[in-house]
Formats: C-alpha cells, structure tokens, sequence
C-alpha cells in the first residue's frame, strides 16, 4: 500500500514513531535525502525537526507508526452485503475501542472457512497515548500536511515473501507455510512479532527492553515468540 501511493509523490517526509523515539526523514525521488532523530517532543534537539520541516514546508508528512499500544482483532461479519458489513464493522469498534483511538480495517481472505454467507476482517487500532498523540499535536503547529499514518505490521507483510524470494536466488530452499511469522527489531521501536496467514496480517505484539538485551531478555523474547506460536 505505501510502496504503491509513494511512486507517485517525489518529495515527501517519513515520520516513523517508536516507543523509543523518531526518525524524520526526508526522501526525494524514493530516495532519503536528509534524517533526524530525536527522543521525544522534549528532545534537546527538537528545533531540527521544526527547522527541517520549516525548511520544506509544502511537502507533506506521512507517520508510520511503530509504537507497542496497537492491536489486530480478527472478526467474522455474518453478511457479505458492503453497506451491512460497515455498519457492523463501525458499531464494532465504537464498542470495541476508545473514539480518540486511530482505526481502520480490511478484509480478511480465509480459505479455511467455506461459508460464502460470512465475511472476515481484520479491524486495526492504534491507541492515541504518548508517544504518537504526542507527535499528532506537535505536527499542528508545523505548515506540512499530514497525508497519512500507517501502520508498520501492514506495511511490512510482504516482507518474508520479500526474504523468501531473496533466498532462493542464494540457491536455499524456504520451506511452503501458509502461517508465516517474522521477528523484526527497532532502533526507535523494539522487538517486532508479526504473524501472517498466506500474505495477509493476522497479528502483531511489540516488545521492548530499555536496557541491553541480556540473557533474561533473551529468554523472554524466546518465551513470547513460543507463545505467539501457541496463541
């Protein structure tokens, strides 16, 4: 989806937001041009991100959210009607969710599920908490645009296919899976566990560690990768 709607914009400014920090980079023709990190809004150097931003003021700002407050609910619709399914899906995530929160969803295709009288989706939300909320406000008192905020676990599920293709040019074998699941990490984010069901985003849980991954985070990590598996 990103990759798509970016060919067609030469300049624009990536905002990605991790637990742990930004990175405000500046891409022209798809490639970056100029980047800066910061730790928060509080940052002592958060006059670079105004002055890039001021520099560049029509060009418009995309976020891409890494941050661990996310959640994928995957849900069945007993209906296939399009104006029956966003109501439900509406009513759903008005009783589901908090009405700040950032939302979206998208079908769901499951092969393993014969009844053509359902449909399956999968409904995303982001929690509007520090640090994102924080970033939203701050970026009212810039003159960029903000076109978009996407969500990192959808933007990075052709990934394995990605790594899978790339190993067989190696000449190694990637054994067939419909589940697939890949463990990511972040300099500004964390640890990054994404499942997927034949290419499509089911799941998706953070983990961060403030200090240095040691033995006992390693066992943790280990635990929840076993975890996620089991769930």
């Amino acid at each position: 989806m990103l990759k798509f709607f970016q060919k067609f914009i030469f300049k624009k400014f990536v905002l990605i937001v991790g637990d742990n920090g930004v990175r405000l980079t500046l891409f022209e023709k798809g490639l970056p041009i100029e980047t800066i990190e910061v730790g928060g809004v509080h940052d002592d150097n958060i006059g670079d991100v105004a002055s890039l931003l001021r520099k560049y003021a029509k060009v418009p700002v995309y976020i891409f959210s890494d941050v661990s407050e996310q959640s994928f609910k995957h849900i069945t619709i007993p209906s296939t009607n399009p104006i029956v399914i966003k109501k439900l899906l509406t009513r759903r995530i008005e009783r589901d969710f908090k009405k700040g929160d950032l939302h979206s969803y998208y079908p769901f295709k499951d092969k393993d599920d014969t009844d053509k009288n359902s449909s399956h989706y999968i409904i995303v939300n982001v929690a509007r908490i520090p640090p994102l909320s924080e970033w939203l406000e701050y970026l009212k008192n810039v003159p960029n645009t903000i076109d978009a905020v996407y969500v990192s676990p959808i933007e990075l599920h052709n990934l394995p296919h990605d790594l899978e293709t790339h190993l067989k040019k190696k000449g190694k074998a990637v054994p067939a899976s419909r589940w697939k699941m890949l463990v990511i990490q972040s300099k500004i984010g964390g640890f990054r566990i994404i499942v997927t069901k034949d290419d499509q985003v089911i799941f998706s849980r953070m983990l961060n560690f403030e200090e240095e991954l040691d033995a006992e985070y390693v066992e943790t990590l280990k635990n929840q990768i076993i975890g996620t598996v089991e769930y």
